[in-house]
């Protein structure tokens, strides 16, 4: 919000959005994270009666404030900050939130880069448990759900920048000359999927959305409806899962596509009953059916246009990628009756990909830190998921030379047939009983190496 500080670092480019609905437990922390970023600040404020529009204004004179007599939504609060800005880039940011130093300029310059670049989504970290992810970028399947990549997983697996569906509007940075072509948020979702519809209607439009893990956010959740699963939310939600097919969809698209939309919807309407908000999920349902319906909805909808067609393909097969990383401390390496590299770490890294079908394939390396592996002269390690691979059993060694039979989770091939990884069951234990006593109890093991033979065989505590 310095714009002295801003000025020395080349002006200000961005203008940061923060809507705010009765968020005084947050607010104060969110603007003070940004005391030091070259961007404006506007707050948006939606009919608070907790006394947290006073304060931004007691306390961030420098934030301008935007106040709405009534809560008008997530989408109109917005909406209403990006008319008020003009700078090259509005970035949209909860409330609930607090920001890494350098948050702007990630994402400034992850735009920078490529006139064709839409948006760029943070990596939103748990507040509470900042190793973990929250979001990683948004993706759409054919089931016609949005979901978060890397929910709840570990946030060391996340920092590559990749290409994703739409950016989620709790920290993403939108490029404003852009939003003239797709529009801004639509008002008739209130809340909840709007920043998927857009980013939806951006790569229609021929743009695209980035994932910037450089530009970090630790984010709460939740902090406006006061849980992650509750009534109001699962009826928004069901009605504007309607209403993106709608919106952006044409007809062909969705006949082709009705068979998986009616099994992902009657799954969710199952999920949602299990938590008792079926009724909701159901009504909602029907809500986003009558908005589809009227003259109101008709009139966002995005018409079909056969310049867009190779757009409508790029989107369909457009695949969801994630990085991972695996690493340990070797317990053994036997290669010809020789032990070496016990205590270093060794380290599998690479990329899963699933494309539409979900089919996965995975890409990357494998190497032994403190070996002086040369990083072109790393294993290279590639796997074609197949059903078998998961009912598979197979044997190898354990520390003491044991055979071990277990069921594999993933079998990573080397290049050429040279070598594999197995790698046991995420969060796989075993109490220490017979042969699986190497194992320890409650530790948990890859295991990498030719599977047929008693040398060349690590295995890696993780």
């Amino acid at each position: 919000m310095s714009e002295e500080i801003a000025g020395r670092d080349g002006g200000i480019r961005s203008t940061i959005v923060i809507p705010n609905f009765n968020g005084i437990n947050y607010i104060e922390n969110c603007l003070a994270s940004l005391a030091d970023e070259p961007a404006r600040v506007i707050v948006v404020d939606n009919g608070s009666t907790d006394g947290s529009r006073q304060l931004v204004q007691e306390k961030f004179p420098g934030a301008r404030m935007i106040a709405l007599e009534k809560n008008s939504g997530f989408c109109t609060a917005v909406n209403r900050g990006m008319e008020a800005s003009d700078t090259a880039y509005v970035i949209l940011l909860n409330n609930d939130t607090t920001v890494r130093p350098g948050f702007v300029r990630a994402l400034e310059a992850a735009l920078e880069k490529d006139a064709r670049v839409f948006s760029g989504a943070a990596k939103m970290v748990n507040m509470r448990r900042p190793e973990l992810i929250d979001d990683a970028g948004d993706y759409y399947c054919a089931l016609g759900w949005a979901f978060a990549a890397g929910k709840d997983k570990p946030a060391q697996r996340y920092n590559r920048q990749r290409e994703i569906f739409s950016a989620c509007g709790g920290a993403c940075i939108y490029r404003r000359s852009i939003l003239g072509e797709t529009g801004m948020l639509d008002e008739n979702h209130f809340a909840y999927l709007e920043d998927v519809d857009l980013g939806y209607r951006a790569k229609l439009f021929g743009y695209r959305n980035l994932y910037v893990p450089e530009a970090v956010v630790y984010h709460a959740g939740s902090a406006s409806t006061g849980s992650r699963y509750n009534a109001f939310k699962a009826e928004l939600t069901a009605a504007n899962s309607v209403y993106v097919v709608y919106k952006n969809m044409p007809p062909a698209q969705i006949l082709i596509n009705l068979p998986f939309l009616l099994a992902g919807f009657v799954l969710k309407l199952l999920f949602y009953c299990r938590k008792g908000l079926g009724g909701s999920w159901w009504k909602g349902t029907r809500k986003g059916i009558r908005l589809c319906c009227s003259l109101q909805g008709k009139k966002r909808r995005v018409p079909f246009s056969r310049k867009r067609l190779a757009a409508y393909l790029v989107i369909w097969y457009m695949p969801h990628s994630e990085e991972v990383s695996w690493s340990g401390t070797a317990v053994e390496y036997r290669m010809d009756n020789m032990d070496f590299a016990e205590d270093h770490e060794a380290v599998i890294r690479g990329t899963y990909t699933w494309n539409r079908a979900g089919k996965r394939t995975f890409e990357g390396s494998f190497w032994i830190d403190g070996l002086d592996i040369d990083p072109d002269g790393r294993t290279k390690l590639t796997l074609e998921s197949k059903k078998s691979h998961y009912d598979e059993r197979v044997q190898f060694y354990d520390a003491a030379g044991q055979p071990v039979t277990t069921q594999v989770y993933d079998v990573l091939w080397g290049v050429g047939g040279q070598g594999a990884v197995v790698r046991l069951w995420d969060e796989y234990t075993r109490d220490a009983k017979g042969s699986h006593a190497a194992f320890g109890q409650g530790r948990r093991f890859i295991c990498i190496g030719t599977l047929s033979r008693r040398d060349a065989i690590i295995l890696v505590d993780t």
